[in-house]
């Protein structure tokens, strides 16, 4: 197969002459480019090769390891259950369920001006009795602005306020959007009880943004995870969750609650992001985790789901879906061991996102596909935005397995600083500009995969590789060295990280690899 080197201007033949592509970025002609002068080479911080096309524009609501982070660390406070009791003044305190029943739009004149809207709310006391306040939206800000004042620290917990909108602030779809966002809001405080199908569970402690740790009432020395997520993804979880229950190395559901809509999970000591940054992990332990991991993923794979996925943005494709898995660290969590080995379990989390794409929409020409995932552990064509499926899964497995060699925070594809930061426009173009330089040269059967006229994406790819060109930033994977990588694992690598997916293996393919010979 031909190949084109990411130092070349040269690009993969299409069935239309490219030559437009070509002259356009060596002339300057392309109105995408920005131009790159002597002064600004002085200055610490790249311009961009390219202004990044609309469907790349994202919106940093996530950190790069904060998505699904569900350990936390023993601190010195304690938790006391003030629920039992005859202390008429603690019953006080606690409700059982807060619920918005809905709104009143207050002095609404023909032009709205000066009109506001208030919510209807019922609370439900531990005894049973009903209070029912009413609330604007300001008053819901103040609350969120006043617990992060008194609690500095429980920011990451407390789920943000729904927009504001200046135009459709008093249509019906967006008061019902915003009612859900209050709801949310409102929905799960630590020492709450919630009942399920088996049992209750009272809430502990916050571990991440809308998940907790909470104790049932049937076994208090073990603990569980309360996890609540916009209703479309958390049905979508359980769904693929109670498809796949008892399958090895899958997180399992235990349970679900309805009064506030959630899924009780089982609870697993850490995460691979919080250990491996603590202490990289040693070669057999490395394996041990790949080998769960890829046992997981054929699972999944072969009943036709994928774990990076966007089921918003697929509801037009649900019908005729395949379904595809968030792979990164922080989404694969362990329980630690004191034997030889570094863990004892090893189970792949958070399916929410999971999504379909049926095998005939698969990479198919003309064809976008959603946004997915973390952007560092995301493949190529998804940074594309072409249509993906399960060999996506594969390559964020070998993107995070690279992560967890190194371990420490070490990102591979992580843009350096000067180039852009993660909150700049053009930080995804600067992730397929390391993906390229690292595992390219770019493959002639790119061809097939972008459509003849798409010039948005050919020019995304020249302009990459013009980048790369320019800054002399081709660093060939083949040519690493280090102490923590062997030439196995560089072998293994060079397999998993194909710039084409179709060229990529299997995750049945990679178990049979010579790489896991002897591991447990």
């Amino acid at each position: 197969m031909e190949a084109v080197n990411p130092g070349s201007s040269a690009l993969p033949t299409r069935p239309k002459d490219l030559d437009s592509t070509s002259s356009a970025l060596q002339n300057g002609s392309n109105a995408h480019i920005i131009g790159i002068t002597a002064d600004e080479r002085g200055t610490g911080k790249l311009p961009s090769p390219i202004t990044s096309p609309p469907y790349w524009v994202q919106s940093h609501q996530r950190s790069f390891s904060n998505i699904s982070v569900e350990s936390f660390s023993n601190g010195g406070i304690t938790l006391q259950d003030n629920t039992d009791g005859t202390d008429s003044k603690n019953e006080a305190c606690w409700a059982k369920s807060v619920h918005i029943e809905g709104y009143v739009i207050v002095n609404a004149s023909r032009t709205n001006i000066g009109a506001f809207v208030v919510w209807n709310i019922m609370v439900e006391t531990l005894r049973g009795g009903v209070m029912r306040v009413r609330k604007r939206y300001s008053e819901f800000d103040d609350l969120r602005h006043k617990l992060i004042q008194t609690f500095p620290y429980s920011e990451g917990a407390l789920p943000p306020i729904p927009p504001k909108s200046v135009i459709s602030k008093f249509r019906p779809q967006f008061l019902e959007h915003r009612r859900a966002g209050l709801q949310y809001f409102l929905n799960i405080k630590i020492g709450q009880i919630l009942e399920g199908k088996l049992a209750n569970y009272l809430v502990s402690a916050s571990i991440a943004r809308n998940v907790w740790t909470a104790t049932p009432s049937k076994s208090q020395n073990q603990k569980a995870v309360i996890k609540v997520a916009p209703l479309y993804r958390l049905n979508n979880e359980r769904n693929v969750l109670q498809h796949f229950r008892g399958k090895p190395h899958i997180r399992q559901l235990l349970d679900v609650t309805e009064d506030p809509p959630s899924m009780v999970l089982k609870h697993l000591d850490d995460n691979l992001l919080s250990v491996s940054s603590s202490k990289a992990l040693e070669g057999m332990d490395v394996k041990f985790v790949a080998k769960r991991v890829l046992e997981a993923l054929q699972a999944l794979h072969e009943d036709g789901y994928t774990h990076t996925g966007n089921p918003d943005a697929e509801k037009k494709f649900r019908d005729k879906i395949n379904r595809s898995i968030d792979i990164k660290p922080d989404n694969i969590l362990v329980n630690l061991s004191k034997g030889p080995l570094r863990f004892s379990d090893v189970e792949l989390a958070d399916l929410g996102d999971v999504c379909r794409i049926a095998p005939e929409e698969y990479l198919r020409i003309g064809e976008s596909g959603p946004h997915m995932g973390a952007a560092i552990f995301r493949s190529p064509e998804a940074m594309l935005h072409l249509r993906w499926g399960p060999s996506t899964d594969i390559w964020s497995f070998g993107a995070t397995l690279i992560s967890l060699i190194w371990g420490l925070h070490y990102h591979i594809f992580k843009p350096d600083p000067k180039h852009a930061g993660f909150d700049d426009d053009d930080f995804l173009i600067h992730i397929l500009i390391r993906q390229l330089a690292t595992f390219g040269p770019v493959p002639a059967s790119y061809a097939t995969l972008i459509a003849d006229d798409d010039d948005s994406r050919w020019d995304v790819l020249g302009n990459a590789i013009q980048f790369i060109q320019e800054y002399n930033m081709i660093k060939p994977f083949a040519l690493a060295k280090d102490k923590c990588l062997t030439e196995e694992d560089k072998e293994l690598f060079l397999k998993v990280m194909k710039i084409d997916p179709r060229d990529r293996p299997t995750a049945g393919e990679l178990l049979r690899d010579q790489w896991f010979e002897g591991v447990p």
